[in-house]
Protein backbone atom coordinates (compact mmCIF):
# COMPACT_ATOMS: atom_id res chain seq x y z
CA UNK A 1 0.00 0.00 0.00
CA UNK A 2 1.45 3.35 -1.07
CA UNK A 3 2.17 5.68 1.83
CA UNK A 4 0.57 9.10 1.81
CA UNK A 5 2.73 12.24 1.72
CA UNK A 6 3.58 13.73 5.12
CA UNK A 7 2.90 17.32 6.05
CA UNK A 8 4.44 18.79 9.19
CA UNK A 9 2.68 21.95 10.32
CA UNK A 10 4.98 24.31 12.22
CA UNK A 11 3.01 26.87 14.20
CA UNK A 12 4.02 28.96 17.19
CA UNK A 13 0.70 28.37 18.96
CA UNK A 14 -2.06 25.81 18.58
CA UNK A 15 -5.20 24.59 20.33
CA UNK A 16 -6.22 25.22 23.08
CA UNK A 17 -4.67 28.64 22.45
CA UNK A 18 -7.14 30.80 20.54
CA UNK A 19 -6.23 33.27 17.83
CA UNK A 20 -6.86 33.76 14.13
CA UNK A 21 -3.90 31.62 13.02
CA UNK A 22 -4.66 28.85 15.50
CA UNK A 23 -8.33 28.75 14.49
CA UNK A 24 -7.41 28.64 10.82
CA UNK A 25 -5.13 25.63 11.25
CA UNK A 26 -7.85 23.84 13.22
CA UNK A 27 -10.38 24.49 10.46
CA UNK A 28 -8.09 23.33 7.65
CA UNK A 29 -6.67 20.20 9.31
CA UNK A 30 -9.68 17.94 8.58
CA UNK A 31 -9.44 18.84 4.89
CA UNK A 32 -5.68 18.19 4.72
CA UNK A 33 -6.00 14.92 6.62
CA UNK A 34 -8.15 13.37 3.94
CA UNK A 35 -5.07 12.76 1.78
CA UNK A 36 -1.99 13.76 3.80
CA UNK A 37 -0.44 12.36 6.99
CA UNK A 38 -0.33 15.49 9.11
CA UNK A 39 1.62 16.27 12.28
CA UNK A 40 1.46 19.57 14.18
CA UNK A 41 4.68 20.78 15.84
CA UNK A 42 4.12 23.79 18.08
CA UNK A 43 5.51 25.57 21.12
CA UNK A 44 4.12 24.21 24.37
CA UNK A 45 3.67 27.63 26.05
CA UNK A 46 1.85 26.19 29.08
CA UNK A 47 3.18 23.58 31.50
CA UNK A 48 -0.25 22.00 31.95
CA UNK A 49 -0.43 21.00 28.28
CA UNK A 50 0.84 17.52 27.34
CA UNK A 51 4.00 17.22 25.28
CA UNK A 52 2.24 14.71 23.01
CA UNK A 53 -1.40 14.98 22.09
CA UNK A 54 -3.95 14.56 19.30
CA UNK A 55 -6.34 17.01 17.66
CA UNK A 56 -9.05 15.56 15.42
CA UNK A 57 -6.90 12.44 15.07
CA UNK A 58 -3.78 14.44 14.09
CA UNK A 59 -0.64 14.04 16.27
CA UNK A 60 0.38 17.22 18.08
CA UNK A 61 3.93 17.64 19.39
CA UNK A 62 4.48 20.49 21.84
CA UNK A 63 8.05 21.70 22.14
CA UNK A 64 9.39 23.03 25.44
CA UNK A 65 8.61 23.04 29.13
CA UNK A 66 5.75 25.51 29.39
CA UNK A 67 7.76 28.74 29.43
CA UNK A 68 6.48 30.89 26.53
CA UNK A 69 9.72 32.74 25.70
CA UNK A 70 11.91 29.65 25.97
CA UNK A 71 9.48 27.38 24.15
CA UNK A 72 9.24 29.71 21.16
CA UNK A 73 13.02 29.77 20.87
CA UNK A 74 13.19 25.97 21.18
CA UNK A 75 10.63 25.64 18.40
CA UNK A 76 12.59 28.05 16.22
CA UNK A 77 15.99 26.40 16.60
CA UNK A 78 15.03 22.75 17.14
CA UNK A 79 11.82 22.34 15.20
CA UNK A 80 13.88 20.63 12.51
CA UNK A 81 14.78 17.85 14.95
CA UNK A 82 11.11 17.01 15.51
CA UNK A 83 10.46 17.08 11.76
CA UNK A 84 13.30 14.63 11.33
CA UNK A 85 11.90 12.39 14.07
CA UNK A 86 8.47 12.01 12.45
CA UNK A 87 9.78 11.62 8.90
CA UNK A 88 8.93 8.24 7.43
CA UNK A 89 11.66 7.18 5.02
CA UNK A 90 10.83 6.89 1.32
CA UNK A 91 7.73 9.04 1.84
CA UNK A 92 7.42 12.57 0.45
CA UNK A 93 7.49 15.13 3.25
CA UNK A 94 6.90 18.86 3.34
CA UNK A 95 6.42 21.62 5.88
CA UNK A 96 3.70 24.23 6.20
CA UNK A 97 4.82 27.15 8.39
CA UNK A 98 2.34 29.51 10.00
CA UNK A 99 3.64 33.09 10.19
CA UNK A 100 7.10 34.44 9.43
CA UNK A 101 8.27 34.42 13.02
CA UNK A 102 9.37 31.52 15.20
CA UNK A 103 7.63 28.90 13.06
CA UNK A 104 8.79 30.54 9.83
CA UNK A 105 12.40 30.59 10.98
CA UNK A 106 12.05 26.98 12.13
CA UNK A 107 10.89 26.03 8.63
CA UNK A 108 13.82 27.88 7.07
CA UNK A 109 16.32 26.09 9.34
CA UNK A 110 14.60 22.78 8.55
CA UNK A 111 14.98 23.50 4.87
CA UNK A 112 18.68 24.29 5.16
CA UNK A 113 19.51 21.27 7.35
CA UNK A 114 17.17 18.61 5.96
CA UNK A 115 16.49 19.94 2.43
CA UNK A 116 12.73 19.77 3.06
CA UNK A 117 10.53 22.19 1.14
CA UNK A 118 8.15 24.48 3.00
CA UNK A 119 5.19 26.69 2.23
CA UNK A 120 4.60 29.81 4.31
CA UNK A 121 1.29 31.33 5.40
CA UNK A 122 1.29 34.95 6.59
CA UNK A 123 -1.18 35.61 9.41
CA UNK A 124 0.61 38.55 11.04
CA UNK A 125 -1.71 40.84 12.97
CA UNK A 126 0.83 43.22 14.52
CA UNK A 127 1.62 46.58 12.98
CA UNK A 128 4.16 45.74 10.25
CA UNK A 129 6.13 48.87 11.03
CA UNK A 130 6.79 47.44 14.46
CA UNK A 131 7.64 44.04 13.00
CA UNK A 132 10.09 45.59 10.53
CA UNK A 133 11.73 47.58 13.32
CA UNK A 134 11.96 44.47 15.49
CA UNK A 135 13.82 42.48 12.82
CA UNK A 136 15.87 45.37 11.41
CA UNK A 137 19.19 44.08 12.76
CA UNK A 138 18.63 40.61 11.34
CA UNK A 139 16.68 41.62 8.23
CA UNK A 140 19.03 39.76 5.86
CA UNK A 141 18.45 36.53 7.76
CA UNK A 142 14.73 37.22 8.29
CA UNK A 143 14.31 37.77 4.55
CA UNK A 144 15.41 34.19 3.93
CA UNK A 145 12.17 32.95 5.49
CA UNK A 146 10.36 34.48 2.54
CA UNK A 147 12.93 33.78 -0.15
CA UNK A 148 13.38 30.07 0.62
CA UNK A 149 9.65 29.32 0.81
CA UNK A 150 8.42 27.47 -2.27
CA UNK A 151 5.18 29.41 -1.95
CA UNK A 152 3.57 32.10 0.21
CA UNK A 153 -0.09 32.45 1.06
CA UNK A 154 -1.31 35.62 2.76
CA UNK A 155 -4.66 36.17 4.44
CA UNK A 156 -4.81 39.74 3.07
CA UNK A 157 -3.29 41.70 0.20
CA UNK A 158 -1.20 43.98 2.41
CA UNK A 159 0.64 40.94 3.77
CA UNK A 160 1.30 39.66 0.26
CA UNK A 161 2.83 43.04 -0.61
CA UNK A 162 4.90 42.96 2.58
CA UNK A 163 6.41 39.63 1.54
CA UNK A 164 7.63 41.21 -1.70
CA UNK A 165 9.61 43.84 0.21
CA UNK A 166 12.11 41.15 1.23
CA UNK A 167 13.34 40.57 -2.31
CA UNK A 168 12.67 38.14 -5.17
CA UNK A 169 10.42 35.23 -4.22
CA UNK A 170 10.16 31.79 -5.77
CA UNK A 171 6.49 32.38 -6.64
CA UNK A 172 4.01 35.23 -6.57
CA UNK A 173 2.21 35.24 -3.20
CA UNK A 174 -1.43 34.17 -3.27
CA UNK A 175 -4.17 35.71 -1.15
CA UNK A 176 -6.60 33.31 0.49
CA UNK A 177 -8.29 34.75 3.58
CA UNK A 178 -9.20 33.06 6.81
CA UNK A 179 -12.78 31.91 7.11
CA UNK A 180 -15.53 31.00 9.49
CA UNK A 181 -17.98 28.11 9.78
CA UNK A 182 -21.02 30.30 9.21
CA UNK A 183 -23.57 27.81 10.49
CA UNK A 184 -21.78 27.64 13.86
CA UNK A 185 -22.63 31.30 14.51
CA UNK A 186 -26.26 31.35 13.44
CA UNK A 187 -28.59 32.73 16.13
CA UNK A 188 -32.28 31.90 15.75
CA UNK A 189 -34.88 34.57 16.56
CA UNK A 190 -36.06 32.50 19.53
CA UNK A 191 -32.55 32.15 20.95
CA UNK A 192 -31.82 35.82 20.36
CA UNK A 193 -34.86 36.81 22.39
CA UNK A 194 -34.21 34.39 25.26
CA UNK A 195 -30.45 34.97 25.45
CA UNK A 196 -30.88 38.74 25.26
CA UNK A 197 -33.21 38.69 28.25
CA UNK A 198 -31.06 36.30 30.29
CA UNK A 199 -27.72 38.03 29.70
CA UNK A 200 -29.06 41.53 30.24
CA UNK A 201 -30.75 40.47 33.46
CA UNK A 202 -27.53 38.89 34.72
CA UNK A 203 -25.39 41.91 33.83
CA UNK A 204 -27.93 44.51 34.90
CA UNK A 205 -28.35 46.03 31.43
CA UNK A 206 -31.77 47.67 30.83
CA UNK A 207 -33.66 46.18 27.92
CA UNK A 208 -33.90 49.60 26.30
CA UNK A 209 -30.16 50.36 26.51
CA UNK A 210 -28.14 50.20 23.33
CA UNK A 211 -25.36 47.67 23.87
CA UNK A 212 -22.05 47.15 22.09
CA UNK A 213 -20.06 43.93 22.30
CA UNK A 214 -16.40 43.34 21.54
CA UNK A 215 -14.52 40.05 21.55
CA UNK A 216 -10.85 40.88 22.05
CA UNK A 217 -7.71 39.93 23.88
CA UNK A 218 -7.05 42.81 26.23
CA UNK A 219 -3.87 43.99 24.55
CA UNK A 220 -2.95 47.36 23.08
CA UNK A 221 -3.37 46.42 19.43
CA UNK A 222 -7.08 45.63 19.85
CA UNK A 223 -7.96 49.20 20.80
CA UNK A 224 -10.24 48.34 23.73
CA UNK A 225 -9.18 51.55 25.51
CA UNK A 226 -10.49 53.62 22.59
CA UNK A 227 -13.79 51.75 22.61
CA UNK A 228 -14.25 52.41 26.33
CA UNK A 229 -13.35 56.09 25.82
CA UNK A 230 -15.98 56.36 23.07
CA UNK A 231 -18.66 55.83 25.72
CA UNK A 232 -18.10 59.47 26.76
CA UNK A 233 -20.02 60.46 23.60
CA UNK A 234 -22.55 57.61 23.95
CA UNK A 235 -24.70 58.23 27.04
CA UNK A 236 -26.81 55.29 28.24
CA UNK A 237 -24.82 52.87 26.06
CA UNK A 238 -23.45 49.69 27.62
CA UNK A 239 -20.34 47.77 26.53
CA UNK A 240 -19.77 44.04 26.95
CA UNK A 241 -16.08 43.09 26.75
CA UNK A 242 -15.44 39.41 26.08
CA UNK A 243 -11.81 38.47 26.63
CA UNK A 244 -8.89 38.85 29.00
CA UNK A 245 -5.28 39.91 28.84
CA UNK A 246 -2.47 42.03 30.19
CA UNK A 247 -4.48 45.26 30.20
CA UNK A 248 -7.38 43.98 32.28
CA UNK A 249 -6.48 46.05 35.34
CA UNK A 250 -5.80 49.32 33.53
CA UNK A 251 -8.91 48.95 31.38
CA UNK A 252 -10.93 48.28 34.49
CA UNK A 253 -9.68 51.55 35.94
CA UNK A 254 -10.66 53.39 32.74
CA UNK A 255 -14.10 51.78 32.81
CA UNK A 256 -14.75 52.94 36.37
CA UNK A 257 -15.70 56.38 35.05
CA UNK A 258 -18.75 54.98 33.26
CA UNK A 259 -20.88 54.00 36.25
CA UNK A 260 -21.40 50.32 35.60
CA UNK A 261 -21.89 50.61 31.84
CA UNK A 262 -18.80 48.50 31.03
CA UNK A 263 -19.09 44.77 31.66
CA UNK A 264 -15.96 42.60 31.67
CA UNK A 265 -17.12 38.98 31.27
CA UNK A 266 -13.73 37.31 30.71
CA UNK A 267 -12.85 34.71 28.14
CA UNK A 268 -15.75 32.72 26.73
CA UNK A 269 -16.35 29.72 24.52
CA UNK A 270 -18.46 29.92 21.38
CA UNK A 271 -21.71 29.12 23.20
CA UNK A 272 -21.27 32.04 25.58
CA UNK A 273 -20.12 34.38 22.81
CA UNK A 274 -23.35 33.67 20.94
CA UNK A 275 -25.32 34.65 24.03
CA UNK A 276 -23.40 37.90 24.53
CA UNK A 277 -23.92 38.72 20.85
CA UNK A 278 -27.65 38.07 21.16
CA UNK A 279 -27.76 40.52 24.07
CA UNK A 280 -26.04 43.22 21.99
CA UNK A 281 -26.96 45.58 19.18
CA UNK A 282 -23.57 46.33 17.59
CA UNK A 283 -20.20 44.60 17.32
CA UNK A 284 -17.05 46.72 17.43
CA UNK A 285 -13.33 46.19 17.57
CA UNK A 286 -11.31 49.40 17.34
CA UNK A 287 -8.10 47.63 16.33
CA UNK A 288 -4.83 49.48 15.85
CA UNK A 289 -3.54 46.64 13.65
CA UNK A 290 -5.08 43.44 12.30
CA UNK A 291 -4.11 40.72 9.87
CA UNK A 292 -7.71 40.13 8.86
CA UNK A 293 -9.97 39.61 11.86
CA UNK A 294 -11.98 36.39 11.94
CA UNK A 295 -13.99 37.97 14.73
CA UNK A 296 -15.63 40.34 12.22
CA UNK A 297 -16.76 37.37 10.14
CA UNK A 298 -18.21 35.81 13.27
CA UNK A 299 -20.06 39.04 14.07
CA UNK A 300 -21.48 39.14 10.54
CA UNK A 301 -22.65 35.54 10.84
CA UNK A 302 -24.27 36.35 14.21
CA UNK A 303 -26.31 39.14 12.63
CA UNK A 304 -24.70 42.17 14.26
CA UNK A 305 -23.89 45.43 12.45
CA UNK A 306 -20.13 45.99 12.55
CA UNK A 307 -17.98 49.03 13.29
CA UNK A 308 -14.26 48.52 12.68
CA UNK A 309 -11.08 50.39 11.82
CA UNK A 310 -9.34 50.91 8.48
CA UNK A 311 -6.20 48.92 9.27
CA UNK A 312 -4.48 45.82 7.93
CA UNK A 313 -6.77 43.34 6.25
CA UNK A 314 -10.01 44.58 7.83
CA UNK A 315 -11.14 46.58 4.75
CA UNK A 316 -10.88 43.37 2.70
CA UNK A 317 -13.29 41.68 5.11
CA UNK A 318 -15.62 44.50 6.15
CA UNK A 319 -16.18 45.82 2.63
CA UNK A 320 -18.34 48.80 1.71
CA UNK A 321 -21.95 48.35 2.75
CA UNK A 322 -21.28 45.53 5.24
CA UNK A 323 -20.13 47.72 8.12
CA UNK A 324 -18.73 51.14 8.98
CA UNK A 325 -14.98 51.71 8.96
CA UNK A 326 -13.23 54.53 10.81
CA UNK A 327 -9.63 55.59 11.28
CA UNK A 328 -7.83 54.00 14.23
CA UNK A 329 -7.37 55.95 17.48
CA UNK A 330 -10.02 58.50 16.46
CA UNK A 331 -12.34 58.16 19.43
CA UNK A 332 -14.89 60.78 18.40
CA UNK A 333 -15.12 59.35 14.88
CA UNK A 334 -15.59 55.91 16.40
CA UNK A 335 -18.36 57.17 18.66
CA UNK A 336 -20.06 58.94 15.73
CA UNK A 337 -20.12 55.70 13.70
CA UNK A 338 -21.61 53.78 16.62
CA UNK A 339 -24.18 56.53 17.22
CA UNK A 340 -25.12 56.50 13.52
CA UNK A 341 -26.11 52.84 13.76
CA UNK A 342 -27.88 53.35 17.08
CA UNK A 343 -30.03 56.13 15.64
CA UNK A 344 -30.85 54.48 12.31
CA UNK A 345 -32.48 51.03 12.57
CA UNK A 346 -32.90 50.85 8.79
CA UNK A 347 -29.16 51.37 8.26
CA UNK A 348 -28.41 48.70 10.87
CA UNK A 349 -30.70 46.24 9.09
CA UNK A 350 -29.13 47.02 5.71
CA UNK A 351 -25.62 46.48 7.05
CA UNK A 352 -26.61 43.15 8.59
CA UNK A 353 -28.30 41.91 5.41
CA UNK A 354 -25.28 42.82 3.23
CA UNK A 355 -22.84 41.35 5.77
CA UNK A 356 -24.68 38.04 5.95
CA UNK A 357 -24.36 37.71 2.17
CA UNK A 358 -20.70 38.70 2.32
CA UNK A 359 -19.80 36.21 5.04
CA UNK A 360 -21.02 33.30 2.92
CA UNK A 361 -17.98 33.89 0.69
CA UNK A 362 -15.73 33.27 3.69
CA UNK A 363 -17.19 29.94 4.77
CA UNK A 364 -14.51 27.35 5.49
CA UNK A 365 -16.32 24.93 3.19
CA UNK A 366 -15.16 27.19 0.35
CA UNK A 367 -11.78 28.34 1.64
CA UNK A 368 -10.35 25.15 3.21
CA UNK A 369 -10.28 23.27 -0.13
CA UNK A 370 -8.52 26.26 -1.73
CA UNK A 371 -5.78 26.26 0.91
CA UNK A 372 -5.52 22.47 0.70
CA UNK A 373 -5.02 22.67 -3.06
CA UNK A 374 -2.42 25.43 -2.68
CA UNK A 375 -0.39 23.46 -0.12
CA UNK A 376 -0.57 20.23 -2.10
CA UNK A 377 0.51 21.82 -5.36
CA UNK A 378 3.14 24.04 -3.78
CA UNK A 379 4.86 21.53 -1.48
CA UNK A 380 4.27 18.22 -3.24
CA UNK A 381 3.92 19.36 -6.88
CA UNK A 382 0.64 17.47 -7.18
Amino acid sequence: MEQRPQLVILTTAFYPHVGGAEMAVQAILPQLSTHLDCTVVTARLRADLPARDFFAGVPVIRVGIGNPKLDKLLLMFFGWWYVQRVHKKNTPIGVWAIMASYAGMSAFITNRLLKIKYALTLQEGDDLRIVNKRVARVRIIFAQIFKRAVGIQAIASFLAQWAKTFGPLMREPVVIPNGVSVSDFNITPENRKDWRRDVRTKLGIPDSASTIVTVSRLVTKNGVQDLISALTDLPDTHLIIVGDGLLRESLGQAAAAFAGRVHFVGTADRAKILKYAAASDIFCRAALSEGQGIVFLEAMAMGLPVVATKVGGIPETVVSGTGILVLPQQVHELAAALRQIQSDPLLAAQLVAAAQKQVQLFDWSILAPQIDEWITKTVFDV
